[in-house]
C-alpha cells in the first residue's frame, strides 16, 4: 500500500512540474535578435541577475536561443564573482546595467564568435519594478569591422537578487518541486527505517547512506536504503 501511495504522489508531483512548465512557457521573458557577422540569430529566453559591474551594483540580463539552465547562471554568476568571462550557451546576448537603470553596454557569442562588452552606438533601458527587470535594448548592425554586429531585443523577467536562492523559483519553479519531493522522500524513508530497524536505528549511518551515492534519482535512493535496511536488521 505504501508503495503504491508513493506511486501515486510521484505521479501527481510530475504533472504538477508539466504544469508549471507549461505555464512559464506562455510568457515571453525575452525576445529579440543578434546580428553577428551577416547571420541573424533569434533570442527567446532570458533571465536578469544582480551583480557588480565597474566597482558598483548592477544589472546583468541575459538573452539566449536556448534556455537558461540554473546550474549554467550559478556558475556564470560565480565565474564574475572571481572577475572572469561567465560562458553562456551561444547564441547570447549580455547586456548591463547599472541599478539606476544607465546602459553600461553589451557582449555575444554566436557560432564560434565571442564579442566583449562594447556600446559602439548601441542604446538600453532599463525600469526594476515589483521585482521584474523590464527593458529594451537595440543597434544597428554594423557593416564595418572585423565582426558586424547588431541587436534588437526586449525583456521583461523576474530579478535574480545576489544570493537569494529562492528567487530562482520564478524562473525554474520545478527546481523547488525536485527540492521538496526529495525532502518529502528522504523523511519518509527515515521514518520507514526507524520503524524496522527499532533501537538498532542510527540516524548518522542512516545519513551517510542517503548521501553515499551523491545525487541520485529517488529510485535508486529508495532501493539503496531498503538494502541498508536489510543489511542491518
Amino acid at each position: 500500500m505504501t508503495k503504491k501511495i508513493m506511486c501515486v504522489v510521484e505521479i501527481v508531483s510530475a504533472m504538477g512540474a508539466v504544469t508549471l512548465l507549461a505555464q512559464e512557457g506562455t510568457t515571453k521573458p525575452g525576445e529579440g535578435t543578434l546580428m553577428l557577422k551577416g547571420k541573424n540569430y533569434p533570442l527567446k529566453n532570458a533571465v536578469a541577475y544582480e551583480t557588480t559591474i565597474d566597482g558598483e551594483e548592477g544589472v546583468a540580463v541575459v538573452l539566449s536561443g536556448p534556455r537558461i539552465s540554473s546550474e549554467k547562471l550559478n556558475a556564470a554568476r560565480k565565474s564574475e564573482k572571481a572577475g572572469e568571462t561567465p560562458d553562456f550557451r551561444k547564441p547570447y546576448v549580455k547586456l548591463e546595467f547599472t541599478k539606476a537603470g544607465e546602459f553600461k553596454g553589451w557582449g555575444a557569442g554566436a557560432g564560434d564568435i565571442s564579442l566583449g562588452r562594447h556600446t559602439s552606438n548601441a542604446t538600453g533601458e532599463l525600469k526594476l519594478q515589483d521585482g521584474r527587470a523590464i527593458g529594451k535594448a537595440g543597434q544597428p548592425n554594423e557593416t564595418e569591422g572585423m565582426f558586424p554586429s547588431g541587436l534588437e531585443v526586449r525583456f521583461n523577467v523576474p530579478l535574480l537578487r545576489a544570493e537569494v536562492g529562492v528567487d530562482r523559483y520564478p524562473v525554474w519553479p520545478a527546481q523547488g518541486l525536485s527540492y521538496a519531493i526529495g525532502r518529502l522522500e528522504i523523511r519518509r524513508l527515515r521514518a520507514f527505517a526507524m520503524q524496522r530497524l527499532g533501537g538498532k536505528f542510527d540516524v548518522r549511518a542512516f545519513h551517510d547512506r542517503v548521501l553515499e551515492n551523491g545525487a541520485v534519482p529517488l529510485p535508486m535512493l529508495r532501493a539503496s536504503i531498503y538494502r541498508w535496511i536489510d543489511e542491518r536488521r
